[in-house]
């Protein structure tokens, strides 16, 4: 299973930064971080300066949840993403986008899609 944080926007590093340090506080998880090329602007020259400060960063979280088939781990994994979640929510102060990728299926960071992120989580 691969769990990974895709960012994109002008704080995108430092809220990289901010989270991968809460990972570790947290969870002890190391993350890799891996900066991703930004898109050809298709509105011209003129915007190739913004889109290049709006390269993604993604975290790749390897370890962040095991296993999750039994209900006590289900739990422990809804508190982690939950954790997670406020999170990003708070330190997103840019307004970054921001997705919880599990196996490459992306979600926006939110209580509403806590139960799909943990859903996919359990059948990956």
């Amino acid at each position: 299973m691969d769990i990974s944080l895709r960012i994109e926007g002008p704080g995108g590093e430092r809220l990289a930064d901010s989270l991968d340090r809460f990972l570790k506080r947290e969870f002890q998880v190391e993350s890799a971080t891996q900066s991703l090329p930004a898109l050809k602007s298709s509105e011209g020259d003129r915007n190739i300066d913004r889109k290049l400060a709006i390269a993604a960063i993604v975290l790749a979280l390897p370890g962040f949840i095991n296993d999750t088939s039994e209900l006590a781990e289900r739990l422990e994994a809804k508190q982690r993403v939950e954790k997670l979640i406020q999170q990003i929510q708070s330190e997103n102060q840019e307004n970054n986008k921001v997705w919880i990728e599990v196996d490459g299926k992306p979600f926006l960071p939110s209580q509403d899609n806590l139960e799909k992120i943990l859903d996919e989580i359990q059948n990956a």
